[in-house]
């Protein structure tokens, strides 16, 4: 997995914006702090497996979160979008092995009604996902406890 600074040097459909620093870094911290909180009360609801609609809701909820911050580490072209870049002086990996092969499935699902969704009820491997992200998110906070130690103490 390439780093989203190194992306960039590839053609690829993924174009990383260039680095910038965060304009409001604590409003952009407390949006990042839900993406991963949500993340976590879904794949709890996730692992009780309610029946529907209940499951399917908790189970749109996690993809939701996750697709958001898959976005976050790996970059994106938009202007607007929260980037891990943003926030680290050092260019950081963040392995998505897992993701990157999910993340079709998930903009399926999460898509418009389309004849190739796919099948809803399909096997999900939410807990590694979970730790897949967790892991990068703790590398983040690592991170940016060494890179910019004042945007570090805006998360909790």
């Amino acid at each position: 997995m390439l780093t989203p600074l190194l992306a960039r040097f590839r053609r690829s459909p993924h174009n990383v914006r260039k680095p910038r620093r965060p304009p409001n870094p604590s409003e952009a911290a407390r949006t990042l702090e839900y993406e991963f909180n949500m993340l976590g009360v879904a794949i709890e609801e996730c692992r009780k497996h309610p029946p529907p609609p209940y499951g399917d809701m908790a189970l749109e909820a996690f993809l939701l979160h996750a697709r958001n911050l898959v976005g976050f580490f790996r970059g994106s072209s938009d202007r607007g979008d929260i980037l891990a870049i943003d926030w680290l002086r050092k260019p950081t990996t963040f392995p998505l092995p897992i993701l990157n092969k999910t993340l079709p499935d998930i903009h399926k699902l999460l898509g418009h009604p389309s004849y190739s969704r796919g099948k809803r009820h399909r096997t999900w491997r939410y807990d590694a996902m979970y730790l897949e992200l967790a892991a990068n998110w703790r590398t983040f906070l690592k991170q940016l406890a060494t890179d910019e130690p004042n945007y570090r103490k805006l998360f909790k």
